[in-house]
């Protein structure tokens, strides 16, 4: 299978053929079943944006950034570049229906983040996919720990689960455009302006002469 243009609204992602393979399972395409807004398209007709299309997006918003990090004179292997996009694709792999009402609101399950619930999933995605794929879904599973804040002294974060899900990253860029535009709220990204200081990933504030940290 070769690589993928998917076209989402207002742009195309492209997906490495390991990326599709990945996107083409029954763990992963249930997440098309899955509104990212739950219950807000009640309100805001438009919000029915699901989180499998978040996800694809959130790996454009990763490789945007790793752009801008590459532009700021940053070296970047090929293989941790893999990495970060497949961890952008499967952050959310362990959300049900309602998530964050029953997790964070209620807190009536554990979150879809920790990783008893994302060690089950990631076994089952891994079961319907060939060695290679499952490979790279171990190399990618650090960096989804580290953005939970699980075992800090074992899956410490770096810059790699910052650009995926921190403070400013490709999670917060690709749901801050797909649910703006929903719900006509402006928004605006700054891909442009990542650097590394600390092995973390941060905003340039050219104004300040310095870096401002994403943690």
């Amino acid at each position: 299978m070769s690589d993928k243009r998917l076209r989402i609204p207002h742009e195309d992602v492209r997906l490495t053929a390991d990326e599709i393979e990945i996107t083409q399972t029954r763990t992963f395409q249930r997440l098309f079943d899955l509104k990212q807004l739950g219950l807000a398209y009640l309100v805001y007709p438009n919000a029915t944006h699901s989180r499998a299309v978040h996800s694809i997006r959130c790996v454009g918003e990763a490789a945007k950034i790793l752009a801008g990090l590459k532009a700021n004179a940053v070296s970047i292997s090929k293989e941790d570049e893999a990495t970060v996009r497949i961890a952008a694709l499967l952050h959310d792999i362990g959300h049900i229906p309602f998530s964050h009402t029953l997790e964070d609101e209620h807190q009536i399950l554990s979150k879809h983040d920790r990783p008893k619930r994302l060690n089950r999933v990631l076994e089952m995605l891994k079961a319907e996919l060939p060695p290679s794929q499952a490979r790279l879904i171990d190399k990618a599973t650090p960096i989804l720990f580290a953005i939970a804040g699980a075992e800090p002294e074992k899956y410490p974060q770096s810059w790699r689960s910052d650009l995926v899900g921190n403070t400013v990253c490709a999670d917060l860029l690709a749901y801050i455009i797909a649910d703006a535009e929903a719900a006509g709220i402006e928004k605006r990204s700054g891909h442009y302006r990542t650097a590394l200081s600390e092995n973390r990933c941060c905003i340039k504030q050219p104004e300040l002469r310095g870096f401002r940290s994403v943690g």
